[in-house]
């Protein structure tokens, strides 16, 4: 996988989810691409902690990760909503052969689909692994073909 796929494959997943930020790993959880992610959060131990317990379940399990960025454990939740403001969904997605893919988005922008997800999952290594070389509107017929 060049940078260049893997550029053309986060833009067309932020394109298709509406995800602010997305992020994959390979199977040992090393990053490969990246994008809508400032260093700064990149690099936080926070950060690097969600990504990593998120990941790591859909990579071990082969089944996709949904949560939050605050409650982990529902008898810890917050007692006021001042940590809500920054609330976000957070979606991990295994890609088999390839890693995973994080991906995030404030919950006020409303829920991932999660019949698009499953399809997502699915086409993922697909287009990751293929011999053509594939820009972002090739991807968007595959993955619209693979629906049909």
């Amino acid at each position: 996988m060049t940078p260049e796929r893997l550029d053309n494959y986060l833009n067309f997943v932020q394109t298709l989810t509406r995800a602010d930020r997305c992020l994959i790993v390979d199977e040992q959880l090393r990053t490969l691409a990246s994008r809508g992610f400032d260093a700064a959060t990149l690099e936080s131990q926070v950060f690097m902690d969600l990504a990593s317990q998120v990941l790591g379940h859909a990579v071990e399990t082969s089944q996709p990760v949904i949560t939050n960025n605050v409650i982990t454990n529902p008898a810890e939740a917050p007692t006021t909503n001042t940590t809500f403001k920054d609330l976000r969904i957070v979606i991990g997605l295994p890609i088999p052969r390839v890693g995973a893919l994080y991906m995030d988005r404030p919950v006020r922008h409303g829920v991932f689909d999660r019949a698009q997800l499953d399809r997502l999952m699915q086409f993922s290594a697909e287009v990751l692994l293929s011999a053509d070389d594939l820009s972002i509107e090739d991807m968007r017929q595959r993955f619209q073909a693979s629906s049909a």
